[in-house]
């Protein structure tokens, strides 16, 4: 099975094209939100087992 992206490096610059007028800053906080999100999501998963 092939993916249509080749990596997060691709899917961030696609993300960035569709929102040309975001900040860094913005972005950047994004991102921690995300990271933060997945790390908690994965904590809750991993005491469920």
């Amino acid at each position: 099975m092939t993916s249509q992206y080749s990596g997060w490096a691709d899917v961030e610059r696609r993300i960035r094209e569709s929102r040309p007028e975001a900040s860094d800053a913005e972005w950047g906080s994004r991102e921690r939100a995300a990271r933060t999100a997945t790390i908690e999501y994965g904590d809750r998963t991993v005491g469920a087992a």
